[in-house]
């Protein structure tokens, strides 16, 4: 369920607070050059990221937070992206305090 929710809330922030990070994201991953309908070129995590870059986007943030040894070694040049520009505001807390 963490996951899950998590993965919604990646998707909600790249429509809201995180619009910027998609777009250096995009640009930075190989979205952009891609042609129309296109993925990007390299590996993906999960075979639905391929559809388009919100959802590529929302997929690597999950396995950065809960599986980062699957998408370092699928994905390293985006593992290295991602903990450099968002991974000092990715935190997971396990349970309530």
């Amino acid at each position: 369920l963490e996951r899950i929710v998590t993965h919604e809330i990646v998707h909600h922030m790249v429509r809201n607070e995180w619009a910027n990070e998609l777009k250096k994201y995009s640009k930075d991953s190989g979205w952009d050059s891609s042609k129309t309908g296109e993925p990007r070129p390299g590996e993906f995590v999960e075979a639905d990221g391929r559809q388009s870059r919100e959802e590529d986007f929302a997929n690597n943030v999950e396995y950065f937070l809960f599986d980062p040894n699957l998408l370092k070694k699928t994905s390293p040049k985006i593992f290295s992206w991602i903990e450099k520009r968002l991974g000092s505001n990715l935190n997971l807390e396990k349970g309530c305090k």
